[in-house]
């Protein structure tokens, strides 16, 4: 999405995946989707995956919107992107010779592990070796 930096945005984004924290009979009251007004800023260098980020008019905060969860800016549907597939890989240990699943969502670009190092820190070894091997491997959908 190429909007330049300081242009006046409205963002219609998917709230779908919060309907699963509501409790049943209060579904009637979650919206589907949600509409953000505000500033197109850059997005920070630590930010991963393709976000859309804008400095909200209302509440004055920056949303960092992922652009899977995007339907329309200011009104024009955007075209769908083909989502990637999801990319699994074994891994072992070379300390303890367990087997790790390092998984890589083909919607958000993000990795995760099994591991408990990656479950505390969110980073861990294992994914950065499947993060250098997939970039040599061409990808096909």
């Amino acid at each position: 999405m190429d909007y330049p930096v300081g242009s006046m945005v409205e963002v219609t984004i998917d709230m779908s995946h919060t309907l699963q924290y509501f409790a049943y009979d209060s579904l009637h009251r979650a919206r589907k989707s949600d509409v953000l007004r505000g500033t197109v800023v850059v997005a920070p260098a630590w930010l991963k995956g393709p976000h859309f980020c804008l400095l909200n008019s209302e509440s004055k905060v920056l949303n960092y919107i992922p652009e899977h969860r995007i339907l329309s800016v200011n009104d024009a549907p955007l075209k769908s992107k083909v989502k990637a597939k999801d990319r699994v890989y074994n891994v072992t240990s070379s300390k303890t010779g367990e087997v790790y699943t390092v998984h890589l969502n083909g919607q958000t670009r993000v990795w995760s592990c099994t591991c408990t190092g990656w479950q505390f820190h969110r980073k861990c070894r294992h994914t950065v070796r499947c993060e250098l091997k997939a970039e040599r491997i061409p990808v096909t959908n």
